[in-house]
C-alpha cells in the first residue's frame, strides 16, 4: 500500500520543487548570457548592481565600453556591451569620462 503525503507535505515539497525550478531557470539563463559576445544594458545592470539607467549614461559617457546596435523598430538604437568591456569594468572600473567632463 503506497504511502500518501500529507497534505502539508505536498504543499512543502511543491514549494520545494519551485524553488528548485526557479534557481535551475536561473542557472540556465546566466549559462546563455556567459556564452554571448555582447550584453543588453539590462543584462549588465543586473550583473554589476546597478539600474539601466546608470548603465546607459556610462554608455553614453564613454565610461564603460558599448555601440549603439541597430535593433528592434524605429528610429532609437539600443546599447550593446561587449564581454571584454564588461570584464574591463570588473577589474579596472570604469573609464575616465569622454572629453574631461
Amino acid at each position: 500500500m503506497p504511502c500518501r503525503a500529507v497534505p502539508e507535505e505536498t504543499a512543502s515539497l511543491q514549494a520545494n520543487l519551485d524553488r528548485i525550478e526557479g534557481l535551475l531557470a536561473e542557472l540556465l539563463a546566466a549559462k546563455r548570457v556567459e556564452e554571448r559576445e555582447f550584453l543588453s544594458v539590462e543584462e549588465v545592470a543586473a550583473l554589476v548592481g546597478r539600474s539601466p539607467y546608470q548603465i546607459r549614461a556610462w554608455a553614453r559617457d564613454g565610461r564603460i565600453g558599448a555601440e549603439k546596435a541597430a535593433e528592434g523598430r524605429g528610429p532609437h538604437q539600443s546599447w550593446r556591451i561587449p564581454r571584454e568591456a564588461l570584464q574591463e569594468y570588473r577589474d579596472r572600473g570604469l573609464r575616465p569620462p569622454a572629453g574631461g567632463r
